[in-house]
């Protein structure tokens, strides 16, 4: 505002401009006195006119200083509400707490949290609110945040004043009140999020029991390619087939890129290699429903073969599932079959096996030749239809008894061909059990003998005559 002072040259009042409101009234103060009786008289009409002027403006300034003062009150009511918005109806929950760990200040979440009234808070402790097994862990936080002074994150038990516990994550920060050190916290409920990572880690944990359990050697692919998971069996054959001692083989770990050891050629030839790759991709891509490869993955010693197979991880593309079998197993098996299969086929005795009904499951080429039947009609049928009816009734019989007790028979048999024509056999015929020692069909290895008995009956007919 404006200082007055009287000038001698003219005695009128002048305003000068100062900020403060005391000068102010000073100013005003003098002036009234100038206005007392006895200085009236001492005044020109023109310094009357000039102070009347003088305190008009004063007056109207004042005014203005009133409006502006409500409208800074108005102005102070509307943040003193959005803080009121901001801080005690936060989301979370907001404290000050002293050195000592005493509640100097908290929001109306704070409270609510806690279960207790705000006023109930003020000068108490927050250590009562922890969870007994979690107080070592505050403590540390709380002289570690002092020590630090940087910002702080932890998460621990606490407990409401009614006895209920909760997961609290708590965001602190040392600051200054007055010169005086204080702790700000941010406090929130995480209660629900841990228990979902409990039970995802439960899941996770149950996942991989079972993926553990399955001998087949699994790996879990992202969209990338990246492993995700595995299972014990893939560890362990990623040890195995280590380049180096006790490492696995590369690109077989979490975190590693698993086309990259397609893209190798780890366990597989060039043209594998680009169909294992393109395979995988493929079921990445959506392009195909799966993909599955067999390939050998030999070692100094010994032959190995195994099959891959690859399978979407869900519905929405999330990844692939990549399983090793070793079926060496099978192919060696399958290979032992391949050259018995050979060895029946191409032997020059007939053989035939049978179920327990004597319904005839299987003939060789031999038996196709010799008595004129397809495979296709003699499958099925019962080895009666080779019967001439020249073989006695007797012997029939035991071999019946023979099989029946679970006993080769050996014996020879006049059959006939589809043609009619007959012809004589030297039969063997043996019970086929499983492991578990049950019989389950007849093997029968015939060998056709007409020639050797044409050729004994004319031996024979020659010595008679000779003698």
């Amino acid at each position: 505002m404006d200082d007055m002072d009287m000038r001698a040259d003219n005695n009128a009042p002048v305003i000068s401009s100062e900020p403060s409101l005391r000068r102010q009234a000073e100013e005003i103060a003098r002036v009234k006195e100038a206005q007392s009786p006895e200085h009236l008289d001492a005044l020109s009409p023109e310094a009357t006119r000039l102070m009347l002027h003088e305190l008009r403006v004063h007056q109207i300034e004042l005014e203005m200083q009133n409006d502006e003062l409500r409208q800074a009150q108005v102005e102070l009511g509307a943040a003193q509400a959005r803080y009121f918005d901001l801080y005690d109806l936060a989301p979370v929950g907001y404290c000050t707490l002293s050195k000592q760990g005493l509640f100097v200040q908290a929001n109306l979440t704070a409270a609510a949290l806690l279960g207790v009234a705000r006023s109930a808070l003020i000068q108490k402790p927050l250590t009562p609110f922890i969870f007994k097994e979690d107080q070592d862990i505050f403590y540390l936080y709380r002289k570690y945040l002092f020590e630090n002074g940087e910002p702080q994150t932890c998460e621990l038990r606490m407990v409401k004043h009614d006895g209920t516990q909760f997961w609290a994550h708590l965001v602190s920060t040392v600051a200054q009140d007055n010169s005086t050190p204080v702790i700000r916290i941010v406090l929130s409920d995480v209660t629900e999020r841990k228990l979902a990572d409990a039970a995802l880690r439960a899941s996770e944990a149950f996942n991989l029991a079972i993926l553990d359990s399955i001998s087949a050697e699994i790996t879990v692919l992202d969209r990338s390619g990246v492993i995700m998971a595995v299972n014990q069996p893939w560890r362990r054959f990623a040890l195995e087939n280590g380049i180096e001692s006790g490492q696995p083989a590369p690109h077989t770990e979490i975190g590693t890129n698993y086309l990259a050891a397609c893209q190798l050629g780890a366990g597989f030839t060039p043209d594998q290699t680009l169909s294992a790759r393109d395979g995988i991709q493929s079921v990445l891509d959506g392009r195909l429903p799966s993909f599955s490869l067999e390939y050998p993955c030999h070692s100094p010693e010994q032959q190995r073969w195994f099959s891959m197979s690859a399978t979407p991880l869900g519905t929405e593309g999330r990844g692939v599932v990549v399983a090793h079998t070793n079926i060496t197993e099978r192919k060696i098996a399958e290979s032992q079959l391949r050259k018995l299969s050979l060895a029946v086929e191409q032997s020059p005795n007939t053989i035939l096996i049978t179920d327990l009904d004597a319904k005839i499951e299987y003939v060789n080429d031999t038996f196709v030749k010799l008595t004129g039947y397809s495979r296709d009609e003699a499958i099925g049928k019962n080895p009666r239809i080779l019967q001439s009816g020249k073989t006695p009734k007797a012997i029939y019989e035991d071999m019946w008894a023979h099989l029946t007790r679970g006993e080769i028979w050996r014996g020879e048999l006049i059959n006939k061909r589809k043609d009619g024509s007959e012809y004589i056999e030297s039969v063997q015929i043996s019970p086929v059990r499983q492991t578990d020692g049950r019989i389950t069909h007849y093997l029968a290895i015939k060998e056709n003998i007409t020639e050797q008995k044409k050729l004994k009956s004319a031996l024979k007919s020659l010595l008679t005559s000779i003698n």
